[in-house]
């Protein structure tokens, strides 16, 4: 796998995420709207970039667990606390797993087609 496929594979994850969770809560399509709501999971992706270059971790499954596991803690806390969004336990729930399968899964998927 080449060293941008995780990355990318980080930012699909968190671009589908976003539309899909506008599109089933019946939120206006906007670009700004759309930013809006993914700006704090990219936050936390890139965040996540940041923690995983600086210890370099051996494989793909703990890179891939890291940037799950920040994307989602730091999009979560930003989106409260910086945005003014709600998170309420059952979206964290919900973004928690969606994005498990999405960045932990696509990176699988990346590593198995590499």
């Amino acid at each position: 796998m080449t060293k941008l496929a995780p990355f990318a594979v980080d930012l699909a994850a968190v671009l589908v995420f976003v539309a899909v969770g506008r599109r089933s809560h019946d939120e206006a399509s906007s670009l700004a709207g759309y930013l809006g709501t993914a700006a704090p999971f990219l936050i936390g992706a890139a965040t996540s970039w940041a923690a995983i270059a600086v210890t370099r971790p051996d494989g793909w499954l703990l890179p891939a667990a890291t940037a799950w596991a920040v994307t989602v803690a730091v999009g979560v806390l930003l989106r409260r606390f910086a945005f003014g969004d709600g998170a309420p336990p059952s979206f964290i729930v919900v973004t928690a797993i969606v994005l498990a399968l999405f960045i932990v899964g696509g990176r699988a998927l990346a590593e198995r087609l590499a």
